[in-house]
């Protein structure tokens, strides 16, 4: 389960307005889904430039989100990466698809 930190994080990214002393149970917030920690890993994902540019692939490896940083495994220059859009294919860093769904086994 997310702590406070994270869902505040990731409400406050996907544009859902903060609820200051408001419980943290998402269950009757519709349009709220809590996500597993640790659910980013291996996700693919585009990266572009700042022009929109779509410049290369990349998967997620990591969120840290307490500093707001992200590592990506990816070829493309981290110069040239400023939008990062999330996919919804996991992918091993070998190629192996992995699913749609969450690969439980890649949580530590």
């Amino acid at each position: 389960m997310l702590d406070d930190l994270q869902l505040e994080v990731a409400a406050a990214r996907a544009g859902v307005p903060s609820a200051e002393g408001a419980s943290s149970d998402t269950a009757d917030t519709p349009g709220v889904h809590v996500l597993p920690v640790g659910f980013e890993r291996h996700l693919l994902c585009g990266v572009a430039n700042r022009r929109n540019d779509g410049v290369g692939l990349a998967l997620i490896m990591h969120i840290d989100f307490a500093r707001e940083t992200i590592m990506l495994h990816t070829p493309v220059p981290a110069a040239q990466v400023n939008i990062v859009q999330f996919g919804t294919i996991y992918v091993q860093t070998d190629g192996h698809e992995l699913g749609y769904n969450v690969p439980r086994d890649l949580f530590a």
